[in-house]
């Protein structure tokens, strides 16, 4: 995911319809100790997945799995919603809000009419 030409490689060799993004340093704990390394494999990796998507056609659909840690933690007993606060105060979690907005934005930019 960090390594933009591989992963375009990879994709204009395989026959996709719908790309499903669960890449990830998922450790909470690791994430401590290497923020720089879970920024650009959470955040990066997700912006590089998503130009790659672009280049290649006919991808239909991505879809970003996160993780619920991307949520503002309430401390509740209810699950969250996808329209609840981003949040995160540890580098895991922060990182996988920003994937979220990268989610939510980046397309927005990629794939108007009239992007190159």
């Amino acid at each position: 995911m960090t390594n933009y030409d591989h992963l375009l490689g990879t994709l204009r060799r395989a026959v996709l319809d719908i790309v499903i993004h669960m890449a990830a340093q998922p450790l909470v704990r690791y994430s401590y100790a290497n923020p720089n390394e879970t920024y650009r494999t959470n955040v990066m990796g997700t912006v590089h997945l998503l130009q790659a998507v672009r280049q290649v056609n006919p991808v239909r659909a991505v879809l970003n799995i996160t993780s619920d840690k991307c949520y503002e933690n309430r401390e509740w007993i209810w699950g969250y919603r996808e329209n609840d606060r981003l949040g995160g105060r540890d580098p895991y979690s922060n990182s996988k809000a920003c994937a979220e907005l990268v989610s939510l934005g980046l397309p927005r930019f990629l794939f108007h009419p009239g992007a190159q």
